[in-house]
């Protein structure tokens, strides 16, 4: 389980906290991805028009015999211990015009990874605010790229990644990337055009048809939410912090909360421990919130082993 960062959208920060967005299409980049030990990226051919050149038997006319390179294809032939047919990394053809290979293709994300969202924010002197919930003017909105990981108000469960050509996407699969209709006839359509509005700028619009990383997820926490329980997260304790509540009084009330938590599943464990440490400053403060973290985990892990 590894704890990584992604960016979205105002819009489709709004879809995911409606839970109306469940995936996400990622053009596969040498950034999002890595191939087999020893590979280099840059010997990928992905357009099919490497050619290998195999000498000829002797009289042979012509000289050559032309082996033309695949295009990247997935491999759905071997089924899994379940016998279902899964598959979560790409075949491209390797350095074809010297020795015809065929690499592997994965992607850096995998299931059990948790996300935190990078969105438009800023400071304020009531914390931070989120241009996904209020577009106010007056607010220097700073880029999510440049938002850390303490700010982030929302975090991902990754569940499945696979490749697929963009234009493969099912009207099914298009709903669950969170788009509105609007004008559009389908789901598809309404995707391509905001496919088009975010990638087309950068060389990769729907009519290019690249490869994509598919990553199907579930909301592990968003901000200010709570469970069925009533169960606070740690990012609450935050928010209530940057309102002005007392430390005292923050921790109390989450510690009592805690009380009698069920876990509901396993995976609420790899979440908490995913949180990180939102008070950064050093000295007894930090201290505090590191031992009280390692409270709730060892109850919640004796509840799990119970």
């Amino acid at each position: 389980m590894a704890v990584k960062p992604m960016l979205f959208t105002g819009e489709m920060v709004r879809s995911i906290s409606a839970r109306r967005k469940g995936m996400t299409r990622r053009v596969i980049t040498k950034a999002n991805s890595r191939i087999g030990e020893g590979g280099d990226w840059d010997k990928l051919d992905w357009d099919g028009k490497a050619v290998y050149n195999e000498k000829a038997p002797p009289d042979f006319s012509p000289p050559f015999i032309k082996h033309l390179a695949p295009l990247p294809f997935v491999d759905e032939s071997f089924p899994n211990k379940a016998g279902q047919h899964t598959y979560s990394h790409l075949y491209v053809p390797y350095n074809w015009a010297d020795d015809m290979q065929v690499f592997r293709v994965y992607p850096r994300w995998e299931p059990g990874d948790i996300l935190w969202v990078k969105e438009t924010w800023a400071r304020s002197d009531r914390g931070v605010l989120y241009r996904a919930d209020d577009d106010r003017r007056g607010v220097r909105w700073k880029s999510p790229r440049f938002m850390p990981q303490g700010a982030s108000r929302i975090r991902l469960d990754v569940t499945a990644v696979r490749p697929e050509r963009v234009q493969d996407i099912t009207e099914e699969d298009a709903q669950a990337e969170g788009v509105a209709l609007g004008g559009s006839p389908t789901y598809v359509k309404a995707f391509a055009q905001l496919w088009d509005s975010i990638n087309a700028k950068r060389g990769h619009g729907w009519e290019a048809n690249d490869w994509v990383w598919v990553l199907k997820f579930g909301v592990a926490y968003i901000l200010g939410e709570s469970d069925d329980n009533g169960v606070l997260s740690e990012v609450e304790l935050r928010r209530q912090m940057e309102m002005g509540k007392g430390w005292t009084q923050s921790i109390e009330s989450v510690n009592d909360a805690y009380e009698g938590a069920t876990l509901q599943h396993d995976h609420d464990i790899r979440v908490l421990k995913a949180l990180p440490n939102p008070y950064p400053s050093t000295g007894q403060r930090a201290d505090d919130i590191e031992g009280f973290r390692k409270r709730i985990l060892a109850a919640l892990k004796g509840q799990a082993d119970g």
